[in-house]
């Protein structure tokens, strides 16, 4: 059984994460509303995932500040980015601060227990929907560094068939 670590400001998130991912045998959802708080509690309990949001009590980067100092501690950590955020540039800084995986809070449910799901197994994770923005909506701004770090993202995607852009 595998616990999770949810840091969001909206007590309910930790709530409805529970609720959502009951069914594939978590253990424990731990809750933290503060990127501290959040901090303290992976220290503390060390969770085979920790998904986190990326704006926290009106600090718009703050979940990128947490996943840094998690990594910082624990190089290998599963970090699920759990936001409403679908720019390039969450998506971008999320990535090089060292998030395993990239959610969308719009995203069904099912996609988000995939989320979960490759996260905990430290496979990459990028929601479909952000896939098809990043790639598509803007492809040809992207400079050669995102365009490498998509490639290598879609890479493994069975939903890409391995397919990386053009």
């Amino acid at each position: 059984m595998s616990d999770i670590l949810v840091v969001d400001d909206h007590p309910i998130i930790a709530t409805a994460c529970r609720i959502v991912l009951e069914p594939m045998g978590v253990g424990e959802i731990i809750s933290a509303s503060t990127a501290d708080a959040g901090y303290q509690a992976f220290v503390e309990r060390e969770p085979d995932v920790s998904v986190i949001d990326l704006s926290l009590h009106g600090e718009d980067m703050a979940g990128i500040s947490l996943i840094k100092r998690i990594r910082s501690y624990k190089p290998d950590a599963r970090i699920l980015v759990f936001s409403m955020r679908s720019d390039r540039k969450s998506f971008f800084s999320a990535i090089e601060a060292g998030t395993t995986g990239y959610a969308i809070k719009d995203s069904p449910a099912d996609e988000f227990t995939k989320a979960v799901e490759k996260t905990r197994l430290g496979r990459r994770y990028i929601d479909p929907q952000l896939a098809l923005n990043l790639a598509f909506s803007k492809n040809a701004a992207l400079s050669p560094r995102e365009q490498r770090i998509i490639n290598l993202l879609l890479k493994d995607s069975p939903r890409t068939g391995g397919a990386a852009l053009a």
